[in-house]
């Protein structure tokens, strides 16, 4: 994979599943009622679509969201998903989200092998700033971290998404893993174990 210039990186995976379908930029177009060159800077350039963008290509191409875009998780920006993880936090539900410290080296390091500067840590600012209101809902917990970035961890009960970090490829470039937790297995309770170490040491975020 190739830089495109200013930290933009090409959505490999995007342009390869067009190809094993046998379709074009302009037929996912023309499918997703976008302009031809929307598309094409979502390969080129590694552009986020919309969030019902994203719905109707993965649909179109029959895999999942996540696996097209890794980091298209963009929790903060989604109000709806807000409103789901208040909501649950209200009637009982465990609430956890653990950020890399903006100011911390490790997140520093992070943006630099990935190539983008200080992108990692403005881009953690922003899903603070963006999810305030979460973080003044009962029942959610919010904590700030200081170790490697070694992949990102998105769970819910006994599903785990894991999107592994390779040095010099940006998180939507790199493979993510779709892991259930079973009773005696152990490779969703490694990654889960060590989300509990790490929270053990990392520091509460107020809500303010």
């Amino acid at each position: 994979m190739t830089s495109r210039g200013h930290g933009e990186m090409r959505n490999e995976r995007l342009r390869a599943l067009l190809l094993e379908r046998g379709q074009t930029p302009g037929m996912l177009a023309e499918a997703v009622q976008v302009d031809a060159k929307t598309v094409e800077r979502w390969i080129t350039k590694g552009r986020l679509p919309y969030r019902r963008h994203r719905f109707e290509v993965a649909t179109f191409l029959g895999v999942d969201e996540s696996y097209i875009w890794p980091d298209g998780l963009v929790l903060s920006e989604d109000a709806g998903i807000q409103k789901i993880f208040k909501d649950k936090a209200a009637a009982g539900v465990r609430v956890r989200f653990l950020l890399g410290d903006p100011d911390s080296q490790a997140v520093t390091d992070r943006g630099d092998g990935e190539g983008i500067g200080d992108i990692v840590p403005a881009k953690t600012r922003h899903a603070l700033a963006l999810l305030r209101p979460l973080r003044q809902a009962a029942g959610v917990e919010f904590r700030l971290h200081r170790t490697v970035l070694y992949n990102s961890i998105y769970r819910a009960d006994d599903q785990v998404l894991v999107n592994t970090h390779v040095f010099g490829l940006a998180a939507a470039q790199a493979p993510a893993w779709q892991l259930r937790k079973l009773p005696g297995g152990e490779l969703a309770s490694l990654y889960l174990d060590s989300f509990e170490r790490v929270w053990d040491t990392a520091t509460p975020v107020d809500g303010g």
